[in-house]
């Protein structure tokens, strides 16, 4: 005996008519509301975004800076001579002009006159800095950063070498931090943060 059922109320594939409405897509006004709240975002993102580059770039380069420093007094004391930072703009010579964003030199200062008098003593070349950075040192530390076999950091006539270099780029906002390296004579260092009213 056949079982013949029929269903009166549904259509295939036996959902309600009422679901059987086709799915559409974003309108083109949907679409355009969708970006322009991205775009909008976005914009309101991007200074903080920015502002966190700057401030990772000066926490990066400080902290080149304070491996130079490093390195210089290792090397010194592992020499048993006196040994130099100075400014460089060639790679090849040092410089009194300009600050030390333009770059630096490590070598053995034989003669302790913070100049490279022979390429052979040479033991690091550090190129510029990015060019929105200045990095400017104040008194003793303007040009040239020398520690003695001690370790400890002396001028060419065997003073006591002290000082502070600042780290800054072309922001003005007051509310930003930027970077300072603060040298005692006993060779160590500091960083700290600073306004930027006080960028040298």
């Amino acid at each position: 005996m056949g079982c013949d059922m029929q269903f009166s109320g549904l259509q295939a594939p036996f959902f309600p008519q009422s679901y059987q409405r086709d799915v559409g897509g974003f309108s083109l006004l949907e679409l355009m509301i969708t970006l322009l709240i991205i775009a909008l975002l976005v914009s309101l993102a991007m200074p903080n975004f920015m502002s966190r580059v700057q401030d990772d770039r000066l926490t990066s380069q400080i902290n080149e800076f304070a491996a130079a420093l490093y390195l210089t007094r290792s090397e010194a004391i592992k020499r048993g001579v006196r040994v130099t930072l100075c400014k460089s703009s060639d790679g090849l010579t040092c410089t009194t002009a300009n600050g030390w964003e333009q770059g630096w030199l490590i070598f053995e200062d034989n003669n302790s006159d913070a100049t490279l008098n022979n390429i052979s003593e040479l033991i690091v070349k550090h190129e510029a800095l990015n060019p929105n950075l200045r990095l400017r040192g104040n008194n003793l530390v303007a040009d040239y950063i020398s520690y003695t076999a001690s370790g400890h950091v002396k001028t060419t006539s065997d003073a006591i070498m002290s000082g502070s270099l600042t780290l800054c780029d072309n922001r003005t906002d007051p509310q930003v931090t930027m970077k300072k390296l603060v040298l005692i004579g006993s060779g160590r260092f500091r960083i700290e943060a600073i306004n930027v009213n006080d960028c040298l």
